[in-house]
């Protein structure tokens, strides 16, 4: 294997990140399919309700890791430009 196809410890962890996150929605998903009856008796609703909550939870998941990536790209970009600007004016961070 040549150096420029070797994989990066950062790479690997980023996979490994990936695949977790994958699985634990599956496991989610499948613990809250399994609940259903116990979330029928419990709210007395019946098995639709059920249904569209269950897949109101999951677009509201969905929607907060698209929101949480934009957010954290948005926030890298602002942190580095103030890092630039402070490092361009010669600007030290004072500890008290």
């Amino acid at each position: 294997m040549s150096d420029s196809t070797k994989v990066t410890r950062q790479e690997l962890v980023a996979i490994f990140a990936v695949a977790l996150m994958a699985f634990v929605g599956i496991l989610v998903e499948t613990s809250m399919n399994v609940t259903f009856p116990t979330l029928m008796k419990t709210m007395h609703v019946s098995l639709d309700l059920v249904q569209w909550i269950t897949t109101g939870y999951l677009l509201t998941v969905a929607l907060l890791m698209l929101t949480s990536a934009f957010l954290t790209h948005f926030f890298v970009i602002i942190l580095s430009c103030h890092r630039l600007l402070k490092a361009e004016r010669g600007w030290q961070h004072e500890t008290t």
